[in-house]
């Protein structure tokens, strides 16, 4: 939030519980999260989210989608780690 404000950028940052929440309005969501919990959401992206969203998810991959692009980063500590980028 603080680099959004220093940079000038229009976003808001929600945390609540998502399987709860409507997701449609958004544009971009950021996951990291469990497979587990991939698969639920992916039923409700496909319900909810417009066409074009993005979703990106550090670490793990929705099992039956394909991402439009994956990159390794590194991360301090962590060593190397993939971001896979979808779009709904």
């Amino acid at each position: 939030k603080l680099r959004a404000l220093r940079h000038r950028m229009r976003i808001d940052v929600k945390l609540k519980n998502f399987m709860q929440k409507p997701l449609g309005d958004a544009d971009v969501i950021f996951l990291y999260l469990s497979p587990s919990l991939l698969a639920a959401l992916a039923e409700k992206f496909t319900r909810e989210l417009k066409p074009g969203t993005r979703v990106i998810s550090h670490c793990f991959r929705f099992k039956d989608r394909k991402p439009v692009h994956a990159e390794e980063v590194s991360v301090p500590l962590w060593g190397i780690q993939r971001i896979y980028v979808y779009e709904w």
